[in-house]
């Protein structure tokens, strides 16, 4: 009889971030313990109501100590952190464990969506290339991030694997919706809004929708032919998604990728995509197969291929279409269980 497999969550959520639990079929026995951000007592409970975002995060620190000091005792049999900071910080709170410990009890560790914002610099780098080689596998979402993070912080290249951004599909309406006269782009982090709204000067005659944080869009000089929504509800972004005629993000230049979860939704979502010309998308859409793409900065070639689309809708169909097709191919929740299972079958078999 195949024993329970127990799996430690371990995420910055306060909202109690469940990640697969619920999803995996009963017959692989593992059950999950969560460990989050989540106030467990009067004091943290006092200093989130004050500052969620308060430093030291006691909240995110408590959450990565238990889970280790569980594993030491033997009470866990795989570490799952989500992100770099909660990787990094389980890692570093392990090898702080006495040395018996950490022997006796060598629970794997797995850090899931291994990705950042900025390429870490000076004293972080040195303290991520010191503890990154204590992690056992990273997941990350672009196959160029293997080779980057490899050598960038010296983490074996054999321990990095690639899978695609995997979501719940979106559920498509049966009745065709003709799409609105706007095109659409969303996203907060890593956003070049400044070159989309230079673009857009170029062709009055588009109009475009953009949703954005405050920070992304601050000091720009918005054309008239542009609607900047600020932090609106994911429902209204959701109905705006389904009835614009293409979808654009614009990038910010950057060494490290941004944009894949909006990039996969819109490839559910059937809408055909101008994005930047960047490795970081690579393995998700091809130039004039799946999507039109433009270089960084670049807000000639932007309009040019945003005019492109506006006048051509069987080229827009036929972009989306061929996008749409790898995403359910690749890029589905089941894909994201599948990996899972498979690395936990490998870890119960060592």
């Amino acid at each position: 009889m195949v024993e329970s497999f127990r799996v430690a969550n371990i995420s910055d959520s306060s909202h109690g971030f469940r990640w697969l639990d619920g999803r995996l079929p009963k017959s692989s026995k593992i059950k999950f313990r969560h460990f989050d951000r989540v106030p467990k007592n009067s004091i943290e409970r006092r200093v989130y109501r004050s500052n969620p975002n308060a430093r030291p995060d006691i909240t995110g620190y408590r959450a990565c100590a238990e889970a280790v000091l569980g594993a030491a005792r033997n009470e866990l049999d795989l570490l799952v952190t989500h992100l770099p900071t909660f990787a990094v910080r389980t890692a570093g709170m392990r090898r702080m464990l006495p040395r018996e410990q950490r022997l006796s009890a060598r629970t794997p560790h797995l850090a899931w969506a291994f990705n950042f914002t900025t390429l870490p610099t000076g004293p972080k780098r040195a303290f991520l290339q010191a503890l990154c080689p204590l992690i056992d596998r990273f997941v990350v979402f672009s196959s160029m991030e293997c080779e980057l993070y490899a050598d960038y912080l010296g983490i074996p290249q054999e321990r990095l694997s690639f899978l695609p951004w995997c979501i719940n599909p979106p559920k498509l309406n049966n009745v065709v919706v003709e799409p609105e006269n706007f095109i659409l782009s969303v996203g907060r982090t890593g956003r070049d809004y400044a070159v989309l709204m230079r673009a857009m000067r170029r062709i009055p005659h588009c109009r475009a929708v953009v949703v954005a944080s405050p920070q992304s869009v601050e000091g720009l000089e918005i054309p008239p032919n542009v609607e900047v929504k600020v932090e609106i509800p994911f429902e209204e972004v959701e109905a705006l998604g389904r009835s614009c005629r293409f979808m654009v993000i614009p990038l910010i230049e950057s060494e490290v990728p941004f944009g894949h979860g909006v990039l996969v939704h819109s490839m559910f979502l059937k809408r055909a995509l101008v994005v930047n010309r960047t490795k970081g998308f690579d393995d998700y859409v091809t130039d004039e197969e799946s999507c039109l793409s433009f270089s960084w900065g670049n807000d000639i070639e932007l309009a040019a291929q945003i005019d492109r689309l506006w006048s051509d809708q069987d080229l827009a169909d036929h972009l989306a279409e061929r996008a749409y097709q790898f995403a359910v191919a690749n890029c589905t929740e089941q894909k994201t269980i599948e990996y899972f299972i498979d690395y936990v079958e490998s870890v119960r078999q060592r």
